[in-house]
């Protein structure tokens, strides 16, 4: 759910870590962030030929798609005047996962980061060998550091 959460941020936060999780209604969203424009016909007597160049590229975007399907999903007002500025898709994302997760199979947690990289997002998918629904230490704990301290720039004191 935090993953949703994040989604429907009209800002980018300076990090996300999520570990043997999941999308909800990841599939949804994947159909939601298909480039509509391939399947309409270009000769649509009903499309709207009033909507600007700029317009119809915000409709494309994968981040304005993510940000609307998860807004209406949580029931959240629509963000007006959607700019990559107001959409979460800035924000580093770290996903871990045990490849024996016996709650949540790893197969979520990875077809979650392969639809948030179709969204637009920096996503960093680690999956834990011999791993279950628990963090692995030390190998997940420093990739954390280091994705703290590398993609989300926190420096982190090595005490």
């Amino acid at each position: 759910m935090s993953l949703s959460m994040l989604l429907a941020l009209g800002y980018p936060l300076g990090g996300f870590i999520g570990m043997c999780g999941y999308l909800p209604f990841q599939a949804d969203l994947d159909e939601a962030i298909i480039d509509e424009e391939t399947e309409k016909d270009e000769y649509d007597p009903f499309a709207n030929s009033d909507t600007d160049d700029e317009s119809k590229s915000k409709a494309k975007d994968p981040a304005f798609k993510t940000l609307i399907f998860e807004r209406d999903l949580l029931s959240l007002p629509p963000v007006s005047s959607p700019t990559r500025s107001n959409t979460a898709q800035a924000t580093p994302i770290f996903l871990g996962h045990g490849d024996v997760d016996e709650k949540v199979p790893y197969k979520l947690g990875e077809a979650a980061a392969r639809t948030l990289r179709a969204a637009g997002y920096e996503v960093a998918w680690n999956l834990y060998q011999n791993q279950g629904h628990w963090y692995k230490i030390p190998e997940e704990i420093d990739d954390i550091v280091d994705f703290i301290q590398t993609r989300a720039g926190w420096a982190v004191s090595q005490e």
